[in-house]
């Protein structure tokens, strides 16, 4: 009796294993996710462009959906399976919404900067004109009044 109850015992310590493993899988691959979508919104914030990593992310998110399914109906593979493809779906995104929110970063640096250059060669070309303006002004008054005659008055 005691061989016969061994292999049911080995079987259910696999199962209990094999479900360890699926769950842990599970764990890694939605931390994985969570880490993406903070790059992905941190890149957002930055300015970025991030349609396309969107678009990996919500492959990604549909991958660990399905792997969180698996898991509830008690396919331990399936769940292993699907984590592990989420896991390499966000290897990626990391790297690149980083690269997206050094980029936007530096542009909108460089946005400011010319902004700045801009409005001081603004400012200098207004006070320039305005000087101008001035000088011509004054010159036309100074050049009415010496050009009048004086009148002289009888009195």
């Amino acid at each position: 009796m005691a061989l016969a109850a061994s292999p049911s015992v080995a079987g259910i310590g696999s199962v209990f294993a094999q479900s360890d493993s699926a769950k842990s899988q599970l764990q890694n691959a939605a931390n994985a996710f969570a880490q993406a979508f903070a790059a992905v919104s941190d890149a957002q914030k930055a300015g970025a462009n991030v349609t396309s990593l969107v678009n990996q992310l919500n492959s990604a998110g549909s991958s660990l959906s399905q792997a969180d399914m698996s898991y509830a109906r008690g396919d331990f593979n399936g769940t292993i399976a699907a984590a592990a493809a989420t896991i390499l779906a966000t290897q990626s995104i990391v790297p690149q919404a980083q690269n997206l929110k050094s980029s936007a970063q530096a542009s909108g640096h460089d946005a400011a900067l010319s902004s700045v250059a801009f409005s001081i060669i603004g400012v200098a070309v207004f006070l320039t004109v305005l000087f101008l303006v001035w000088r011509y002004v004054k010159n036309s008054y100074m050049r009415s009044i010496l050009d009048a005659r004086p009148e002289v008055v009888e009195g």
